[in-house]
């Protein structure tokens, strides 16, 4: 996504040195670009997930993104451990959005109707420096979503391709997945009991 040119130079109309610093700490807050009073770009602020690697996020933190994680302390993010409701609330308060493979996360993102990136491995585990290339190589492509649309939207990105999927769509996706994936833990803990007592009737 390019980005326009900043201009240092305030607007007249702020007028008062109280009106000043009220721009200025807006511009800050919100890590945007303004013109005149008018915010052109607001730069992207990404939370990562506790389930995510945290190493992904501070190799992006090196490469200058506004990236955080859960377990940062050093900028005030929410504690490892904390429920998926608190690390959203503070996503929202301070203008994140939030990162993560976690099916409850996405869920809960959905029914506050907060946009949210979701890295879905499909298949097999995204290693850790594989996602450091893939969220690398994703991110502007994540900002042009997001600076496309007018409401909340899921951000489904797999290895090879990203998809922006309404609330709705990316709801009956998720819900489907995690009853994939319970089916499949049921079968292998019916496979295991019945190895179980196969070796039980043979002693």
């Amino acid at each position: 996504m390019c980005k326009p040119r900043l201009n240092t130079s305030l607007p007249r109309e702020l007028g008062s040195p109280v009106a000043i610093q009220l721009f200025v700490e807006s511009s800050l807050f919100l890590g945007g670009v303004w013109s005149r009073g008018v915010l052109l770009w607001v730069a992207m602020r990404l939370l990562f997930d506790e389930n995510l690697p945290w190493q992904v996020a501070e190799a992006l933190r090196v490469l200058e993104f506004g990236v955080s994680f859960v377990g940062r302390d050093e900028d005030g993010s929410p504690k490892r451990g904390s429920s998926d409701s608190v690390v959203l609330a503070e996503a929202q308060r301070i203008n994140q959005i939030v990162v993560t493979s976690n099916h409850d996360m996405i869920l809960l993102c959905i029914e506050k109707e907060e946009s949210v990136i979701w890295i879905d491995p499909y298949g097999r585990q995204i290693k850790r420096n594989e996602m450091v290339v893939l969220a690398f190589n994703a991110i502007p492509e994540w900002e042009e979503m997001l600076a496309s649309v007018s409401g909340p939207v899921v951000i489904r990105t797999l290895r090879t391709k990203i998809e922006s999927l309404d609330l709705k769509d990316a709801k009956h996706l998720v819900q489907r997945r995690m009853k994939g994936i319970a089916a499949k833990k049921a079968r292998r803990t019916t496979k295991k009991k019945a190895k179980q007592v196969e070796s039980l009737s043979l002693e």
